[in-house]
C-alpha cells in the first residue's frame, strides 16, 4: 500500500484565503451598517407619526392639545399623568371624560428610547414657527445631522433640515436634536 501524505495549506494560500475574507467584510460591513441606519431612521419616523396621530385624535375627542406623550397612553390626572393641555392649562373633569384612549398602542414613559439610542421625549410643547404659527413639537435627542435629514426626507420630501427655511419643513434640526412639528395648534 502507498501511503499519500496530507500536506496542508501553504503560506501563500493562507494569505489568499485571508485577503479574500478581508475583501468580503470590507464589502459587506458599509452594508450592514448603512441598513441598520436605515432601520433607526424608519424607527424614528414611524414613532414620530404614531405620536402626531395619537396627539390628534385627542385634540379631536378632548378639544385640547397633550402636553405629554403618557396623556396618549393614559387618561390625564391618572398615575401622575399631567392633567394640563399643551398650554399649561388645567384640564376640567368634563373635558377628561371625554378621553377615549388609549391613542397608542403602549404607554408612554418620560421618553422613548429608539432602537439606535435616540431618544423621543415625552413633553409635547409649543414653538413659534415662520409666520407666528404655533405648533405643537416634539423633541429627539440623540439625533445627528445626516439622520436628520433622512428624517426630513421621509417626512418633508427633502433634506433641509435648519431653522431658516419655509414654513412648510416640519423636521427641524439644531445641535444633536431633531424637533418635529406635528401641527398648528392655534
Amino acid at each position: 500500500m502507498r501511503m499519500t501524505g496530507n500536506r496542508g495549506f501553504t503560506l501563500v494560500e493562507i494569505l489568499v484565503g485571508l485577503v479574500m475574507i478581508g475583501l468580503l467584510m470590507g464589502a459587506l460591513i458599509p452594508t450592514v451598517l448603512s441598513q441598520l441606519q436605515r432601520g433607526e431612521t424608519n424607527r424614528i419616523v414611524e414613532d414620530l407619526r404614531a405620536i402626531e396621530t395619537g396627539a390628534k385624535v385627542f385634540r379631536t375627542d378632548v378639544s385640547r392639545w397633550p402636553s405629554n406623550m403618557r396623556q396618549l397612553g393614559i387618561r390625564p390626572g391618572v398615575s401622575g399623568v399631567p392633567n394640563t393641555d399643551i398650554f399649561g392649562a388645567t384640564m376640567p373633569t368634563g373635558v377628561i371624560n371625554r378621553w377615549n384612549g388609549p391613542y397608542l398602542d403602549r404607554a408612554v414613559a418620560d421618553s422613548v428610547i429608539t432602537t439606535g439610542g435616540a431618544v423621543i421625549r415625552a413633553p409635547i410643547d409649543t414653538t413659534m414657527a415662520y409666520g407666528g404659527t404655533a405648533y405643537a413639537r416634539i423633541r429627539v435627542v440623540g439625533v445627528g445631522h445626516p439622520q436628520a435629514r433622512e428624517v426630513s426626507r421621509a417626512i418633508d420630501g427633502d433634506t433641509t433640515v435648519g431653522f431658516t427655511n419655509v414654513n412648510s419643513q416640519r423636521v427641524r434640526w439644531r445641535a444633536d436634536t431633531l424637533y418635529f412639528l406635528m401641527a398648528p395648534v392655534q
